[in-house]
């Protein structure tokens, strides 16, 4: 595994973070937002106020968006090991980006697809990075 790799495969790592970080942050930042509007019109201005409505927003968020951020979690570090137990050099891409063909052809690369798409194909003639 190079060195442009491994840096691929943490900036793809760091895309992840910000992706599943956001909702949460989004949701507790509203939150937050509403609190100081509510404190501003109503001139209460008790600090502890904003931690309840904070960690509500949070557990809310975690709640609602939680399966999807295990599942994005999952797929990524599923495929990143199945990628590196059959010795393939990863390219990291966004998934279902038009231009992804056109970045793997650059790089002499095979593009990975998806499992229902890699059994629609021939077998030789299509990558799937899925464990089953």
């Amino acid at each position: 595994m190079g060195v442009e790799t491994v840096i691929a495969i943490g900036r793809s790592a760091l895309e992840l973070t910000l992706v599943l970080a956001g909702p949460v942050l989004v949701l507790s930042l509203a939150a937050g937002l509403a609190v100081s509007i509510f404190q501003a019109l109503t001139q209460i201005n008790e600090i502890t106020l904003t931690f309840i409505p904070k960690i509500a927003a949070t557990a809310a968020a975690l709640i609602l968006f939680g399966p999807w951020m295990i599942a994005q979690l999952l797929s990524f570090t599923t495929t990143l090991c199945v990628a590196v137990e059959r010795g393939m050099t990863v390219l990291p891409y966004r998934w279902k980006d038009e231009r992804a063909a056109a970045h793997a052809e650059q790089h002499g690369a095979t593009l990975a697809v998806g499992r229902l798409e890699g059994r629609a194909l021939p077998q030789s003639s299509a990558v799937s990075l899925s464990p089953a």
